[in-house]
């Protein structure tokens, strides 16, 4: 009988994928060591975990149910909510632990990449230098050693997750990791034309658009409860010409400093010549002057009625004082106005023109009470308007106000007193508060009322 043949065993792979994520792990490990003797900051630290009391109470079935339907701070995210109370769980409110785990869960995203990297292109160095690119690359820094941008390096956590998953045929962990990703940060809803991508390069296949309807579906479902909340909370704006125009720009400034990373932030405000904010204040601006205009002109034959009632014998008025009011194109003129002292503004440091410079102007028989009226009539014409005011307030607000009159009684006699005091009875204003200096300016007719005095930053009655 001719011998067997004796069977050679396959030549042993190295273990170069092993040590390089070791190498990944402890690098990362290095690099960001000194975030343990870190603290919290007061931005989004406090509502995201110092002074959130959901989270500060650690994990519980409450505040699993409250991270679930939370709108706080303009976003949906459960899973990165109840990370924060697993680090308050676990280590209470010391920040440095906070920052630790946020750097394991850094370097596992690293080797996950490696990973997926390596799978999809067999190239293990090219696929080893990107991991460890994105491990250590100055841009990453914002996320791995600020606490409240736990969101971010969860996201990316279960982001590579499932692209590893996808390569290795894993569709039930795709789908897995793909909501666990959304829960962490709805950023992620792009996974699924990603994969289309990784279709073409590098698994140079057919596009399967079929076998990623449940990411679709799921990307819709993320999209609209994303939407739905950031909605609620103000925080969803249209996009306009300079929104367009500044994500081009930062596209272009982030590709920049991927090569070249200084002068990095956490926020990049606009630079001080670029005129931002001038077309949302003209927008703005033109809503409150024509509010202004209108309530003034509706209120006009009001406070005339009241001077007269207080005791005032002249024609008393009022008047909207604004260089926009009488344009009809006043949105335009008011962005112009912007334009032509954007110089000026921003030398001086103030804004010379808008809404905020408008004034009332307020007449007794055609001639101006601020340069002309006595100072009995100045008050006559300020109670007229704080009365005024109050009885728009509970007009549109449905209740009583609380009107605070200064010094009411100041520079006018005894029969002007009394129908103040007539006025604030019958006039259903809600309740006053009569502030006087000395208890002797009050009439001997208001002796009556409820009387407190402030003695010493003390009330006493």
């Amino acid at each position: 009988m001719p011998k067997a043949r004796k069977q050679t065993p396959p030549p042993q792979q190295p273990r170069w994928d092993l040590w390089i994520c070791a190498a990944i792990l402890l690098a990362t490990l290095v690099l960001y060591a000194q975030v343990r003797d870190s603290g919290f900051v007061n931005y989004d630290d406090p509502d995201y975990v110092t002074n959130n009391r959901h989270v500060r109470a650690g994990l519980s079935v409450e505040g699993a149910a409250w991270a679930f339907t939370s709108r706080e701070a303009a976003n949906w995210f459960p899973l990165t909510r109840l990370s924060h109370m697993l680090d308050v769980q676990l280590f209470g409110l010391d920040a440095g632990w906070h920052h630790f785990f946020t750097v394991l869960l850094h370097a596992a995203a690293s080797v996950l990449l490696f990973l997926f990297l390596n799978r999809a292109t067999r190239a293990r160095w090219p696929s080893a230098f990107v991991a460890f690119l994105f491990a250590l690359h100055p841009l990453h820094v914002e996320s791995v050693a600020w606490i409240s941008e736990r969101k971010d390096v969860l996201c990316a956590l279960f982001w590579f997750l499932a692209l590893w998953a996808y390569v290795a045929n894993r569709r039930l962990l795709v789908i897995a990791a793909f909501c666990l990703g959304l829960m962490s940060k709805p950023m992620i809803v792009t996974l699924p034309f990603t994969l289309m991508l990784l279709d073409v390069w590098p698994l140079g296949r057919a596009v399967r658009v079929w076998d990623k309807a449940p990411l679709f579906v799921i990307t819709a479902a993320g999209a609209v409860a994303t939407y739905a909340v950031q909605h609620a909370s103000g925080a969803v704006k249209a996009i306009g010409a300079l929104g367009i125009g500044n994500a081009l720009v930062s596209y272009v400034v982030y590709l920049v400093k991927f090569f070249f990373p200084s002068g990095l932030a956490a926020f990049y405000p606009y630079p001080a010549d670029l005129p931002v904010w001038e077309p949302a204040l003209a927008e703005h601006g033109t809503l409150l002057i024509e509010a202004r205009a209108k309530w003034v002109s509706d209120s006009a034959a009001e406070f005339s009625r009241l001077s007269e009632m207080i005791g005032e014998r002249g024609e008393a008025r009022m008047r909207y004082v604004s260089p926009f009011a009488e344009s009809e194109a006043r949105h335009d003129v008011l962005l112009a106005a912007f334009e032509e002292k954007r110089g000026l503004d921003i030398k001086r440091g103030l804004t010379h023109v808008g809404p905020h410079r408008d004034d009332l102007e307020l007449t007794l028989d055609g001639r101006e009470l601020r340069l002309f009226g006595s100072a009995g009539q100045q008050r006559t014409a300020a109670i007229a308007l704080r009365m005024l005011e109050a009885a728009t307030l509970r007009a549109h607000a449905g209740a009583d106000p609380i009107l605070l009159l200064d010094d009411p009684f100041a520079e006018l006699d005894t029969r002007r007193n009394t129908r103040i005091l007539e006025l604030l009875q019958k006039g259903g204003l809600g309740q006053a508060i009569l502030a006087v200096p000395r208890e002797s300016d009050i009439p001997a007719e208001l002796m009556r009322l409820d009387r407190l005095s402030i003695r010493d930053g003390v009330f006493d009655r």
